[in-house]
């Protein structure tokens, strides 16, 4: 019979869990789309206003 030694990596969270997705590496493209919006930063807006 099995001892719960011999059970014990089976019994843990990490064995069981459901693995993550895999990761869609085109949405870290660094230039932005065309229909993209960009917020303007702070020094643009300062910019703006005077």
């Amino acid at each position: 019979m099995n001892s719960d030694e011999e059970l014990s990596p089976f019994n843990s969270f990490q064995f069981w869990r459901v693995p993550l997705p895999e990761l869609d590496l085109s949405l870290l493209e660094t230039e932005p789309s065309a229909g993209s919006y960009i917020a303007p930063s702070t020094k643009d807006l300062e910019a703006m206003e005077t």
